[in-house]
């Protein structure tokens, strides 16, 4: 621990500066206590040579600020991309010079994790192996001559990664303290490998590629009076030089004029591990290094897939779960999606079927994801069972469908790894029983045919399931059948409680909407818990017996972070006299000490007949969110 009167200076000439930054006197360690470990590779500028050069790009930039706008945000956190969460937990190197490997391991995750689309907080997301920080630098490093005493530099940790591959974290745990190389037996059938990585020395190409792409590697100049660091933007204050350090640089901030950069000390130091550091500021941005694609990403399966529920990322080896219920197949009933390959690609994380009409014509669209290395062409077949047990095969693979131009299979190619492969042509089926049928969707590649099963693999129920689990490449989806009157307007969008949830009401706001046209909204998933846990948000078809009128439902307690699809339902009823508007509403109920009960208004506003008054208390109401239908 650092002695207190440094700290006492410390916080007197942060004070002079206008505390541009906090320190915390129980977290001001020393070098002895956190071991940094940057050294400059052979060639690469000295500490004092990446400090001047970063001044100098700095006050260049501050003299005449590129305009950025329409090109990439003023701001940005990988750590909270619409809620999404593509960084992870900070990890702690110890009381070793490693912070090469775990800032070089920080940017691989969060890069190989946004190249999937696949965020730590998802459904599913922690089937992605953290990778090794001890093999980086005892096994990678080690080769090199490098240890805990002298450091490392990120393009020896990157060229290892590309060459080598790095494994899970669980095949060779990090404890600090120089070791030797001891990975587990099949490390090798494990690893994770880089294709490319690149170094950006401009500021603008490093915030580019940091809103674009991914995380970045930065390493910079600590003095002593960073280790105190508790919040704010840091600059330089007070103390000795320290040595070199090397970060994982996840986003930035031009009104702050700084970087946000992930450490590796551990959650308790700092703002939760994680700092701000001023442009220009100790050489951080003399240059970066990112990745810029992967040859093998570990666990993922090397080729297209299907999901069989929604908590199935990708990976090579079957997971738990449902084998009935893929996303998909997507059924939109007697809808057609007006732009398949944006709408389904965009909700690829959210199931947005529909209910199938029983003697109606309906459309039943696919996707895939791609997660093979270069270029892909997927060909599509989609089959149905009409019985409610399935034991053999015979049942369903004569059941093929066509699209509605008579083409049995449908073929789509993509470039992109990590791409989403959505046929835009659905294809078509006119259920004739009215019992619930199931779809089986069916993926070919050139390196998996995924071919149908036949008799002798498939003799009971079990070994169907077995079937399906076992090939990425098919899926699954039990499909209920409906008996009822087609609506003029259908439609379906996203339904979020917000991070409070709480009590609201929801219902339907109707402008010059023809009398005897009627209304409708349900949504598929129930309540999962708290006093209307099993309930379903819904208004059930509803006959509009006024051309301006609020419908709306009982209220509803909603947890935090409850999400579904809401479908809307339209029947016209000619005729039409004026241009109909349909709004659906959800309005939080707020009580008397919400700081937002200034802003509101009573619930009879909103159109609701129900009471202000409740326990003596009023009550009023907020819209948090409308979606508007209408028409001529």
């Amino acid at each position: 621990m650092a002695d207190q009167k440094f700290y006492f200076d410390l916080e007197k000439k942060l004070k002079a500066a206008g505390y541009p930054w906090q320190a915390d006197k129980n977290q001001l360690l020393t070098s002895d206590d956190f071991h940094l470990g940057y050294e400059p590779g052979p060639g690469e500028a000295t500490l004092e040579e990446r400090e001047n050069e970063a001044r100098v790009k700095y006050l260049a930039w501050l003299a005449q600020p590129p305009s950025t706008e329409g090109m990439r945000p003023a701001a940005f956190d990988w750590r909270n991309v619409n809620e999404r969460d593509f960084i992870g937990s900070v990890k702690d190197q110890g009381s070793c010079g490693s912070c090469v490997a775990f800032g070089t391991v920080a940017a691989i995750e969060g890069t190989e994790r946004i190249v999937l689309d696949i965020a730590a907080n998802d459904t599913g997301g922690n089937q992605i192996a953290n990778l090794s920080e001890a093999q980086l630098f005892y096994c990678g490093g080690a080769a090199a001559g490098r240890n805990c005493q002298n450091g490392w530099w990120p393009s020896g940790a990157l060229d290892y990664s590309e060459t080598t591959g790095l494994s899970p974290e669980a095949c060779f745990p990090y404890t600090p303290g120089n070791q030797p190389c001891k990975l587990c037996g099949d490390w090798q059938s494990k690893v994770t490998v880089l294709q490319t990585y690149h170094t950006a020395d401009s500021a603008e190409d490093m915030k580019t590629w940091i809103s674009t792409r991914g995380p970045m590697i930065a390493c910079f100049t600590v003095y002593s009076d960073f280790f105190g660091y508790k919040s704010g933007v840091y600059r330089h204050t007070s103390g000795d030089k320290s040595g070199g350090h090397c970060v994982c640089c996840v986003g930035y901030d031009d009104n702050k004029q700084a970087w946000l950069c992930k450490n590796s000390w551990g959650p308790k130091w700092g703002i939760s591990g994680y700092f701000w550091i001023a442009y220009g500021e100790c050489g951080i941005d003399s240059d970066m290094q990112g990745i810029d694609a992967f040859s093998t990403i570990y666990p993922m399966y090397d080729d297209v897939f299907m999901r069989d529920n929604l908590n199935e990322i990708g990976t090579a080896e079957p997971k738990d779960g449902a084998w009935t219920n893929s996303p998909d197949i997507i059924p939109t009933g007697v809808n057609l999606l007006e732009n398949p390959v944006y709408y389904l690609t965009e909700n690829w994380r959210s199931d947005v079927g529909r209910e199938t009409v029983y003697k109606q014509q309906n459309y039943f669209y696919m996707r895939a994801k791609n997660l093979h290395q270069g270029a892909r062409e997927a060909t599509f077949e989609l089959y149905y069972c009409p019985q409610n047990l399935f034991l053999f095969p015979d049942l369903w693979i004569n059941n093929q469908l066509s699209t509605s131009d008579g083409k049995k299979e449908v073929s789509v190619s993509t470039e992109k790894y990590a791409g989403i492969l959505v046929p835009d042509n659905p294809f078509v089926h006119i259920p004739e029983s009215d019992t619930h049928h199931c779809m089986i969707g069916r993926v070919i590649t050139a390196d998996h045919p995924n071919p149908l099963p036949t008799q002798g693999q498939v003799a009971n129920f079990d070994q169907l399931a077995k079937y399906i689990l076992d090939h990425p490449g098919m899926a699954w989806r039990n499909v209920a059948l409906v008996k009822k009157d087609v609506p003029t307007v259908i439609s379906g969008f996203g339904f979020d409680s917000g991070s409070a949830g709480g009590r609201i009401l929801i219902g339907l706001n109707c402008s010059n909407a023809p009398v005897g046209s009627s209304v409708a909204f349900s949504c598929g998933t129930p309540i999962p818990s708290g006093p209307d846990q099993g309930k379903t948000i819904e208004l059930q078809k509803t006959v509009l017996t006024q051309p301006n009128m609020f419908l709306g439902q009982e209220e509803m307690n909603l947890p935090a972070n409850f999400k579904s699809e809401i479908i809307f339902s339209y029947w016209a009823k000619p005729p039409v006299l004026k241009a109909w508007k349909i709004t659906f509403e959800a309005i939080l109920v707020i009580e008397q000490d919400h700081k937002l009960f200034p802003r509101t208004k009573p619930l009879e506003e909103h159109g609701y007949n129900v009471s202000s008054i409740e326990n003596g208390n009023l009550l009023k109401g907020i819209i948090i969110g409308s979606v508007t239908f209408q028409g001529q």
